[in-house]
């Protein structure tokens, strides 16, 4: 089980460094660009939960495929006649979002943010030098931001208790010092004045 922070400079260090998309990456279920649409909506409508299937080659992705875009086109006229015996790469987002396993949550959430708004749920594809590693959706993306900033909030409390008992103990500190110097000062002046009774 991974350590947690307990020192005030653990605490900011976890309040500002942010997980990356490697610890949230799924397998992703791949086929070759040669695939026909029907065996990919075969694929789909097995008994398994998925709706996203990766497009690769030798494990370059090339594309991405989601099951609600695909039934949208196979539901359109002569949707299943135009594509049903054809390969995956004609229904394909030939664009998909590709990201490197080391990116932040926040900065991945970012750019899937930016994408068209028909694409904008779409699952990320991640891969680590070049080579596919798997996906991560969207709604896992900010479900991890939501706990992410919750965390956060909670560590900002306590840094916040943190620093407020610091600057107490502080100025406790700063008096009791005072009150020694004050003392010495008395001290001094008492001294002075018994060797001038002295005299």
């Amino acid at each position: 089980m991974e350590a947690q922070p307990t020192s005030l400079t653990g605490r900011l260090e976890a309040i500002t460094n942010s997980p990356t998309l490697k610890g949230m990456v799924q397998p992703a279920f791949q086929v070759p660009p040669s695939f026909l649409i029907r065996e990919v909506k075969e694929i789909f409508g097995a008994d398994r939960p998925l709706n996203a299937i990766v497009v690769a080659e030798k494990d370059v992705p090339l594309g991405l495929i989601m099951s609600i875009h695909l039934d949208r086109a196979l539901s359109q006229q002569y949707g299943v006649s135009l594509y049903h015996n054809k390969p995956v790469t004609l229904v394909m987002d030939d664009k998909p979002l590709i990201v490197p396993a080391d990116l932040p949550v926040e900065l991945a959430a970012g750019e899937a943010m930016q994408r068209d708004p028909f694409r904008i749920y779409d699952h990320l594809i991640v891969v680590e030098d070049g080579l596919l590693i798997g996906t991560v959706s969207v709604q896992e993306i900010l479900l991890t931001l939501a706990t992410l900033q919750s965390q956060r909030t909670a560590d900002m409390v306590e840094v916040n208790a943190q620093l407020t008992s610091a600057k107490e103990t502080a100025e406790m500190v700063n008096q009791q010092l005072r009150d020694a110097y004050d003392k010495l000062q008395e001290a001094d002046r008492n001294l002075a004045a018994a060797e001038s009774g002295l005299g």
